[in-house]
């Protein structure tokens, strides 16, 4: 892929010097020589230096990770070869900064990027997922095809984010120039000579974007990480980007409920800029976006509820082209999902409604997906209406089944009680309560569980929210009446059946784990933890009939193997 930084190494090496008089050099073979030669090319070893005294095992960062189709079918054991890649990552990173890269989960990516620009497939990530629940999301798109001079082209990040993208590596180029120029030497040799690159240049771009979206900008060293191109000497980041990237660590890990709590404190760092950072333009640009980010008032989504209900404007009848009034309220709608700021998003859905016309479905269904994302349904049903029917329409209805199975609000006549401007405010409660749940703070939990009750008393979302608590707690009994209790109002409660399903699972009541297992997988068959468990029921009763038919089906619908 880089196979241009090989060639001018090698035409640097053939341009050396040839030894004078009174150069005395022992005799070598030619193939002494190439041996001698290959040494050059080898990486630089990456800087391990700490960025300051810790105390303390590495702390954890949870790291979702999508492949796109394409990356899939032509990366052989692409599941196995990034966990080896976050693995090398994970050198750098626990040596530097005290942290270590967790793979949340691996997941398949069905949209196709042959040909798509990394701006576009950027976006098309962050609106797939806003991993709320994660610390960075990580795409894995489309190999890049012939010779790249530029890291940009096979890595994609926004600087002071949570998500990047990474091209897969084809450098069958690179392997062809060692074969030609090193031909004399073993194929043993040169094959460990184009792993020791390749590999180097996966950390190197892993770690460039992941930098840039904690702020880092590039700079001009020979040995910088940091460095718009790629080279094999690339090695280090600088001890101001060492500084950045720790204060915006230090930041999220310490409110990871916080989409940018880095923001308040960043101003202050980025004005002992070295003037080497960049350049003056792109360091005033992000310390404007940090305190932009800072002096942003949150709406309080917490607030009373809207009282009557609330109709969705009716849109014009114009079949044409999303106009300005549409797009600009979408495009801010779609910063502020990208930022896990969800409920200054709603007011701008809101605001496009009227703007987009009745025939202009691409539109409709942007705001469809936008609608999922911020919880809400009722507005997403209303959008899909207008998109014609297709895959499209098909995968953005899934998505909206699945986030009403996710956050317990299935459909039902009366909504639960719910207006429909009330759907965003309940998910982004229920996330809440979840999140605490799932960080184990019971207390905290129980308190804005109480309130939601009090909230939504008719919505089983409380119930599986209840259950969660106390599985958490291992209080069993009373996290089965919880979750029996939200089936008993609507059996499309996912977590309920989950729940079920490992308490009986743990308890050896095989065919009670099996139905919930099996159910869970029907109202979420993109959540591996549902197949996980059923796949480890099958092996503890050892049913291997059973668990070979659940491979299949797994492989058939996702297109990779059952995770274990």
């Amino acid at each position: 892929m880089f196979v241009l930084s090989l060639l001018f190494a090698l035409e640097a090496l053939a341009q050396k010097k040839k030894p004078g008089m009174f150069d005395f050099q022992q005799w070598k073979t030619p193939e002494g020589h190439q041996r001698d030669a290959i040494k050059h090319l080898a990486p630089q070893q990456l800087d391990l230096t700490p960025s300051g005294p810790f105390r303390g095992e590495p702390r954890k960062v949870r790291v979702r990770v999508y492949a796109d189709r394409d990356y899939r079918s032509m990366i052989v054991h692409w599941r196995k070869g990034f966990e080896a890649q976050v693995a090398r990552v994970n050198r750098v990173v626990e040596a530097v900064f005290n942290v270590r890269l967790e793979i949340e989960s691996l997941r398949q990516w069905d949209s196709p990027h042959a040909g798509v620009q990394l701006e576009a497939i950027l976006t098309d990530l962050e609106t797939l997922d806003p991993g709320r629940d994660v610390d960075w999301t990580v795409g894995l798109v489309t190999p890049f095809k012939g010779v790249a001079t530029s890291i940009h082209q096979i890595g994609g990040a926004r600087l002071l984010a949570r998500h990047f993208v990474l091209r897969g590596m084809d450098d069958e180029k690179e392997g062809q120039a060692l074969d030609r120029e090193f031909g004399l030497l073993s194929p043993d040799e040169r094959a460990r000579v184009y792993g020791e690159r390749k590999t180097h240049k996966e950390t190197v771009i892993f770690l460039h974007e992941w930098a840039h979206t904690m702020g880092t900008i590039h700079d001009e060293y020979d040995t910088a990480i940091m460095h718009p191109t790629y080279d094999a000497k690339r090695a280090a980041f600088s001890e101001f980007q060492k500084r950045l990237i720790s204060f915006v660590l230090d930041s999220r890990l310490a409110a990871p409920e916080e989409a940018f709590p880095e923001s308040a404190g960043l101003g202050a760092l980025l004005a002992e800029a070295p003037t080497e950072e960049g350049t003056s333009k792109e360091r005033a640009s992000i310390a404007a976006l940090a305190a932009e980010r800072a002096r942003r008032t949150r709406p309080d989504t917490g607030g009373p509820r809207n009282q009557g209900e609330a109709r969705l404007p009716d849109p014009p009848a114009a079949d044409v082209e999303a106009s300005p009034k549409a797009r600009a309220p979408l495009d801010a709608a779609t910063t502020y999902v990208r930022q896990r700021d969800l409920g200054a998003a709603v007011p701008l859905l809101m605001d496009a409604i009227p703007h987009i016309a009745h025939k202009d479905g691409k539109t409709w269904a942007r705001l469809a997906s936008l609608a999922t994302s911020v919880g809400a349904l009722s507005m997403a049903d209303t959008a899909l209406g207008h998109v014609d029917r297709g895959q499209q329409s098909r995968k953005l209805a899934e998505q909206a089944e699945t986030r009403r199975a996710r956050i317990a609000l299935p459909r039902r006549k009366g909504n639960w009680g719910l207006k429909a401007d009330d759907e965003p405010t309940y998910a982004a409660q229920f996330q809440k309560v979840d999140d605490l749940i799932g960080k184990g703070e019971i207390a905290g939990a129980r308190i804005h569980l109480t309130a939601f009750r009090r909230t939504y008393p008719v919505a089983p979302g409380a119930d599986v929210l209840e259950c969660a608590l106390e599985f958490g707690a291992k209080r069993l009994p009373a996290a089965v009446k919880a979750c029996e209790a939200a089936l008993t109002k609507s059996d499309q409660t996912l977590r309920a059946h989950y729940l079920l399903g490992s308490i009986a699972a743990s308890q050896r009541r095989d065919t009670v784990a099996e139905k919930h297992l099996r159910r869970a997988i029907l109202l979420d068959p993109g959540n591996p933890d549902s197949w996980r468990a059923l796949g480890r029921l099958y092996r503890a009763i050892s049913a291997a009939g059973r668990l070979a038919e659940l491979e299949a089906q797994h492989e058939a619908l996702l297109s990779s193997p059952l995770p274990e």
